[in-house]
């Protein structure tokens, strides 16, 4: 349960809220630009930027958690196409082969 909070708080404030807040200050500013007042943009910069400030922070505080899973590449001499589940107890594994390349995706284990 706490490494799920985490995950989510994670989530929240390092990848949502930057990306939702910087798309629509640049949206209000973009479709109104005639009739938005200076001090409204300046506003919204200074909110983009505590916000961009705030997810480098907890980027920072939160470096433990981890979003993604493991992932490989390697390169060969394989042609063909392929998504396969390794149902390894100790490290299960996705792999996705595409011509002359096998990426491994490899879960955290809890």
């Amino acid at each position: 349960m706490k490494k799920s909070l985490k995950y989510l708080v994670k989530l929240l404030f390092v990848i949502i809220l930057p990306v939702v807040v910087s798309v629509s200050s640049i949206y209000l500013v973009i479709t109104n630009w005639e009739h938005t007042p200076v001090m409204v943009m300046v506003a919204l910069g200074i909110i983009t930027f505590l916000t961009l400030f705030n997810a480098f922070f907890y980027s920072a505080v939160l470096s433990n958690t981890k979003l993604l899973p493991a992932i490989t590449f390697e390169t060969g001499l394989v042609i063909g196409f392929c998504i396969a589940y390794d149902r390894n107890a100790m490290k299960p594994t996705v792999s996705i082969v595409i011509p002359f390349l096998l990426i491994e995706i490899q879960p955290k284990r809890k």
